[in-house]
């Protein structure tokens, strides 16, 4: 039995020589790749990619050589079981289609490296990323200390991977030959990788990991236990200035804040009840201090400490709203 738990801890190695790397057979994807370059053509390809269970991730964007020079991702690639699909954003108007695709929870994308490429497409536009897997978590939980692609595909399939078009121009409107097949190739060989690890049992051993959530230390449960976080129903954000003159002094402010804590300190429901938040500016800048209260998503303004008393005996204590002082009901779905 023991022999059998260190034979499957040893299932890859921990770690790959750029020199052992080299040596490796050189793999590229040989699969059909569709380019998509227009709104139709993205179209037709998210009704394939919409259908599938399984998609190899990654993007490309034009390398920056200096550190004042940013660029957004140019290239979108995804791979399915039977064709990769280069998507070249620029040329697409409309990326709801995309960003429904992200959001499919019954599908898994895959890719390693994959939180910079995400942070990069929200600049481009917005989406909700669901059911993303990152190939270096899976390579931690087995103990592999190299978590690049090129080096992950060396350890988990004995094959090296080209990286000499990498710092090639994204951006330009026609890629070559040479930029096409290497593209393909890192989105299909994500899902290869994704595949072994399977195999292994490591992903769902990851998924296990995420459902149990991190483990809670000592001194942050004694925290959350302190503040009722677990029974508070409101919760309350006041202003306590900002730099605007058309909002209200930092003395102000603070009254305001001191008074509210008082009050909810004596009224027995800051702790368990009330979570009481003090921050300097909730960004409207006018007829402060600002009141936002949860989960109602209440906002008022002009919050002497009159104003906080109808406040509480009104709204905390009795669910009603303070007209007088409302400025908006926003409650978040």
């Amino acid at each position: 039995m023991i022999g059998a738990i260190q034979q499957r801890k040893r299932s890859f190695p921990p770690s790959i020589s750029k020199e052992e790397i080299n040596k490796l057979p050189l793999v590229q994807y040989e699969g059909p790749t569709q380019l998509v370059r227009s709104q139709e053509e993205l179209k037709k390809a998210l009704s394939i990619l919409g259908r599938e269970k399984l998609l190899g991730f990654d993007t490309e964007t034009r390398p920056s050589f200096r550190k004042t020079d940013t660029y957004l991702p140019a290239l979108l690639q995804l791979c399915t079981a039977k064709e990769a699909f280069l998507i070249q954003l620029p040329k697409i108007q409309d990326y709801s289609g995309i960003a429904a695709l992200f959001a499919n929870t019954s599908q898994q994308k895959v890719g390693v490296a994959i939180r910079d490429d995400l942070a990069g497409l929200m600049k481009i536009f917005p989406f909700s990323p669901e059911r993303f897997i990152d190939l270096a978590d899976l390579a931690r939980l087995a103990e592999i200390n190299n978590t690049g692609l090129r080096s992950l595909c060396g350890i988990t399939m004995g094959k090296r991977i080209s990286k000499s078009a990498q710092v090639s121009n994204w951006a330009k409107d026609e890629l070559t030959p040479k930029q096409i097949v290497y593209a393909a190739t890192d989105a299909w060989v994500s899902r290869e990788i994704f595949l072994v690890f399977q195999k292994s049992g490591l992903v769902k051993k990851h998924i296990r990991k995420l459902q149990q959530g991190v483990p809670l230390s000592k001194p942050l449960k004694r925290k959350i236990e302190r503040l009722g976080l677990e029974t508070i129903t409101h919760h309350i954000f006041i202003c306590t200035g900002s730099d605007s003159s058309n909002c209200c002094s930092e003395e102000r402010g603070q009254e305001a804040f001191k008074y509210l804590h008082k009050r909810l300190k004596e009224l027995q429901l800051i702790d368990g009840k009330v979570l009481l938040s003090k921050v300097h500016s909730l960004e409207i800048n006018q007829k402060g201090p600002l009141i936002l209260i949860y989960p109602e998503g209440t906002w008022y303004h002009s919050c002497t400490p009159e104003v906080i008393e109808r406040i509480i005996q009104n709204h905390i204590l009795n669910g009603k709203v303070v007209k007088e002082n409302l400025l908006l009901i926003n409650k978040l779905k």
